[in-house]
């Protein structure tokens, strides 16, 4: 199956052979968010959750730039109604990303160039953030007088603790992408004519793995540090058995034992 373009102008959505793509396609506003693009993001990510074929998504942009956020020339241009433009936007953006981040597959952000603001949120919204040399980041927020949104706090917070996540929106500092690795907020950097290739292979990787065994490492680990060690050892139990029911698992233990690359097909 497959979807080109899509949605709007402003959000494009692929899918073919297992694999969705989201691009952001803004490139002239730095892949800024308006309401028009929110509700394309949100359309694509339904789109994803309700098509049964595919078992990875990617989320990146179209340009030199990630997504720096709300457009906040558009928001400059009635500063009366900032708030209620606010509330509007993220009505819909909460919507997609509580969507995305619950897909019953894995996801990828691929950090095509500079990012901030709630753009900070939708890149760590995945699974797995790989990231261009050139993605310089900034919180942005301190430098027009607001507060952070898109789930920026609640992703930061899991990478790289509540103390750097405060610093990191107070001070309001520009991070090279060197930099972001080093604090674990990317989980890989590249050359900026590499990233494509090095997202390729990742996602060519997880097509073929056992989706429903990668959903459920999703849960467990994400359940971990909020849980004791008896409720941890409950999820991970149940949570195996369930997989073991897989035809993919079944399969993987097959494979095992015969000492051959197993098959798997996400069920």
């Amino acid at each position: 199956m497959s979807v080109q373009p899509v949605i709007s102008e402003s959000v494009l959505l692929d899918i073919q052979d297992g694999v969705a793509r989201i691009s952001l396609n803004r490139p002239m506003r730095n892949n800024a968010l308006d309401l028009e693009s929110a509700r394309s993001f949100l359309s694509a990510v339904d789109m994803i959750a309700d098509d049964p074929t595919v078992r990875v998504a990617l989320l990146t942009g179209v340009g030199r730039c990630f997504c720096v956020g709300g457009d906040v020339v558009k928001f400059s241009q009635d500063p009366e109604s900032l708030a209620s433009q606010l509330d509007a936007l993220l009505g819909i953006l909460n919507t997609a990303l509580l969507t995305w981040t619950n897909l019953p597959l894995p996801t990828v952000s691929a950090v095509n160039g500079p990012l901030g603001g709630g753009g900070i949120g939708l890149a760590l919204s995945s699974d797995i953030v790989f990231a261009a040399e050139s993605a310089k980041l900034r919180g942005g927020y301190a430098g027009i007088g607001l507060t952070p949104d898109a789930g920026a706090t609640w992703f930061l917070n899991r990478r790289i603790g509540p103390v750097r996540t405060k610093q990191l929106f107070l001070l309001n500092r520009p991070m090279t992408a060197a930099q972001c690795l080093d604090m674990r907020i990317f989980d890989a950097v590249f050359p900026d004519n590499v990233l494509g290739t090095e997202v390729d292979q990742l996602l060519a990787e997880l097509v073929r793995g056992p989706t429903l065994a990668f959903v459920r490492i999703r849960q467990v680990s994400d359940a971990a540090p909020h849980q004791s060690l008896a409720k941890q050892l409950a999820m991970e139990r149940k949570l195996i058995v369930e997989s073991g029911e897989s035809n993919d698992a079944q399969e993987g233990v097959i494979a095992f034992a015969e000492q051959r690359t197993p098959r798997f097909f996400g069920c």
